[in-house]
């Protein structure tokens, strides 16, 4: 048996964010076209302090959707739902964390766990340890992996109802799927599926969601038709030869790594970012608007480069190839808190050419 896996959609109303609604009744499309019956959404289904679903139970309650199964966890931003907001008969709220199988076709049962403030993921797993068989279970809920901590939701500082290492360890579950980061992210056995519709600049990329197969546990991505794209990058300029075709390069291939077809430009935004030293600024932020001119800058925000500085020192200038070619030569292992080479090339050069 197949299930689709979803999470973090953010409904407000159609009026606010009408892209999350379109792009989610998307999804529903393709999940039924894939002859799927059952759609988990692991929290936030909904966004903070909205009390009116009835836009959403009016989406689901439509005869297409009607033989769709739609299985609601709640998150910490909707953790107040309940089953009674809904009049939709295929909509079913766990507002308790419950092991269930959905039909006998489900060799492996699903572990429901909703968002709890005033708890770890751990001890909702404790309270149902003599039912939790290892290899033989999956868990899905929302709340923060300890281990990708610097994955964390940059909108919601803290930690949310984590999951650590040692749990998985404990009570072995087959899979994990879990909603909360709205970034996709897959490690050997825990799995986000990130939002499927990208809510800020920051959520880039592509969007998915997850088939998994309940016989095997199978976890198999499917691409969101997401009715936004959102790409955000930033560039480093560097004084020297040929700094305007090496910085069209990178540019170029940037924008190959996005794989985006002609006809999805329309639906990109993106955030530009410069940072560094040139010796001519006016041509090298020319070229970066005529390269990006055929997309469209998110919220009409334009080309940053409030972090580019004039190199016009011809002796300030070969020092500076100094620096970065002694930064090139650094060799060690970056953590993931540390400074990249990049970042190490700027303050170089910032303190080279005498920049605060």
């Amino acid at each position: 048996m197949k299930i689709a896996v979803t999470a973090d959609s953010h409904l407000t109303s159609q009026e606010e964010h009408p892209e999350r609604f379109r792009t989610l009744e998307t999804l529903l499309r393709n999940v039924m076209d894939a002859g799927i019956t059952h759609l988990i959404i692991a929290g936030d289904c909904f966004d903070k302090n909205r009390y009116n679903y009835s836009e959403w139970d009016h989406i689901v309650r439509q005869k297409e959707f009607q033989s769709l199964s739609i299985h609601l966890i709640p998150g910490n931003h909707d953790a107040q739902i309940k089953q009674a907001h809904f009049a939709a008969s295929n909509v079913h709220v766990y507002a308790q964390p419950e092991l269930t199988q959905f039909n006998d076709l489900m060799s492996l049962p699903l572990f429901l766990v909703p968002y709890r403030h005033d708890c770890t993921m751990g001890d909702v797993l404790a309270e149902f340890r003599d039912q939790l068989q290892p290899q033989k279970w999956i868990l899905i809920g929302h709340g923060d992996w300890s281990d990708g901590l610097k994955t964390l939701n940059p909108q919601e500082p803290g930690i949310y109802m984590p999951l650590s290492r040692s749990d998985v360890t404990i009570y072995q579950p087959r899979q994990v799927i879990l909603g909360h980061i709205h970034k996709p992210m897959d490690t050997d056995r825990v799995h986000y599926p990130g939002s499927p519709c990208p809510l800020d600049i920051n959520e880039t990329g592509r969007r998915r969601y997850f088939i998994l197969d309940a016989e095997t546990g199978e976890l198999v991505s499917s691409i969101v038709d997401s009715e936004y794209l959102f790409f955000n990058e930033t560039f480093m300029a560097l004084p020297g030869l040929n700094e305007l075709n090496r910085m069209k390069e990178e540019i170029q291939k940037r924008i190959a790594n996005w794989d985006i077809q002609s006809h999805e430009r329309d639906k990109c935004r993106i955030r530009i970012k410069v940072r560094g030293f040139t010796s001519d600024k006016e041509k090298l932020t020319g070229m970066i608007r005529e390269v990006f001119k055929s997309f469209r800058f998110y919220m009409d925000e334009g080309l940053d480069d409030s972090e580019l500085f004039i190199a016009d020192d011809a002796e300030l200038n070969k020092i500076a190839q100094l620096s970065i070619q002694a930064v090139d030569r650094l060799n060690f292992t970056l953590g993931p808190y540390d400074p990249g080479r990049e970042e190490m090339m700027l303050q170089a050069l910032k303190t080279v050419y005498g920049e605060d």
